[in-house]
């Protein structure tokens, strides 16, 4: 080519193509390792992140994300319990997976598709003091309450300011789940709702829930109820939990249960339970945290044995002749009303079934009391009243059948003689 030609190769072109190559190399290798590391990285800053909200250690053993199939995987999740209760986890969760929308978070929205909790096992402890009540639950919410950020309008962020996070969750699965409700400590017996084998679901769950007396949540769990002797139960209905006005309508059932796992409920009565069986059925309707509750409880086969000189008294019957009473009834069927807010300290630690409970035993023996004491004099009146009058209802009843019964005609002549003969053959036959 001639010289100054517009077609002359420049001589920096195959340098700087070669520098390109190199960093893009670089590039992917640099995005390829540190989608596998992400996890390592995302990990401890993850359990920072959510100790810090909690109040609470939190840690976990392993957590790995598919970025293709968009599925989260963490094992051994486990949220440690403040120091001032028993040491062990508040929630633990074998293995969790759950499948993410990545591109719902730009427009602020959290979308899991599916959560699946492997072994979940959830404990709320209650702990009884001289001057307060702690409860684990309570402390944590309450700690986020008043460490919320407020953010001001000239904060940067890349997403919009005018969307707020929103939490959509399709369906939560439970798979051999447990759940324990325990209270201890002070001069009250210690109390506890155990439930494990837990299998099923809660469908539909979205944060914030700007109407929560529309109860679009579906809710079904089934498993074993008792610490000592569980025996299967059922709880299905609708609610709306992703807000601060819970609202929720349940039904529950239990059947053939022992009482020896809820000796509690007799605390304050002189009477040791030594044995006995129940049947439960339970439907509470919750609107804005106000709870209703219609427990029909049955009791079978009750062995009580009293704590005291039988020669005492309970709610103003007789010791003896009450247990007697209680004994002898194979059913005792009772309607265990429970109201109040859902907050309220004696409706979240079980004080106000207790109190509901005794009302419903105390008012059903009562009943049954009367009955048996009037019901002995009623039958005693009615027994001499009948001794006394029956000759004369007899008698009245004879004449009465004598006045029905036709008399043979008699002919005249022979008559006599016919009548003579025919007491002769009777008097005849008879001997």
């Amino acid at each position: 080519m001639l010289p100054g030609s517009k077609s002359m190769p420049r001589s920096g072109a195959p340098a700087r193509l070669v520098r390109r190559r190199i960093w893009f190399t670089l590039g992917f290798v640099v995005c390829f390792f540190g989608m596998l590391m992400s996890p390592l990285l995302i990990r401890p800053a993850l359990e920072m992140r959510l100790s810090t909200l909690f109040n609470m250690r939190v840690t976990m053993d392993h957590l790995d994300i598919d970025w293709k199939s968009q599925e989260v995987v963490i094992r051994n999740l486990r949220f440690h319990n403040q120091p001032d209760f028993i040491q062990r986890p508040h929630l633990f969760v074998a293995e969790l997976r759950a499948r993410a929308d990545w591109k719902q978070l730009l427009k602020k929205n959290i979308h899991i598709s599916e959560i699946n909790l492997y072994r979940p096992v959830y404990v709320i402890e209650r702990v009884l003091g001289k001057d307060e009540v702690k409860n684990n639950v309570v402390m944590w919410w309450r700690w986020i309450k008043a460490h919320r950020k407020k953010h001001d309008e000239d904060d940067f962020t890349w997403l919009s300011k005018d969307l707020k996070w929103r939490l959509l969750i399709d369906r939560i699965n439970i798979r051999e789940g447990e759940f324990l409700y325990h209270q201890y400590g002070g001069d009250k017996p210690e109390r506890k709702y155990y439930f494990r084998g837990l299998q099923g679901y809660l469908s539909g769950l979205h944060w914030p829930d700007t109407e929560p007396e529309i109860l679009d949540q579906q809710v079904f769990l089934r498993g074993w109820v008792g610490e000592r002797f569980p025996v299967p139960c059922t709880v299905r209905g609708r609610a709306s939990f992703a807000t601060a006005k819970i609202s929720f309508d349940l039904t529950g059932r239990v059947r053939n249960g022992s009482v020896l796992d809820y000796e509690h409920l007799w605390s304050g009565l002189p009477v040791t339970v030594k044995g006995g069986r129940y049947d439960l059925d339970v439907h509470v309707v919750c609107l804005r945290r106000d709870l209703r509750s219609n427990n029909f409880l049955t009791l079978k086969n009750l062995d009580l044995k009293s704590r005291r000189s039988l020669t005492g008294s309970i709610w103003g019957m007789p010791l003896k002749t009450w247990l007697r009473f209680v004994e002898n009834e194979k059913k005792i069927n009772l309607n265990v009303q429970l109201e109040g807010d859902i907050a309220s300290p004696s409706v979240g630690s079980g004080e106000a079934f207790n109190e509901a409970f005794q009302k419903a035993l105390r008012v059903k023996t009562e009943r049954g009391f009367k009955f048996f004491t009037n019901g002995a004099v009623q039958i005693a009146s009615q027994t001499e009243s009948l001794v006394r009058e029956t000759p004369g209802l007899l008698v009245g009843g004879i004449e009465k059948i004598a006045a029905l019964v036709p008399v043979p005609a008699m002919e005249k002549g022979n008559n006599k003689t016919e009548i003579d003969e025919s007491v002769q053959a009777d008097a005849e036959e008879f001997e």
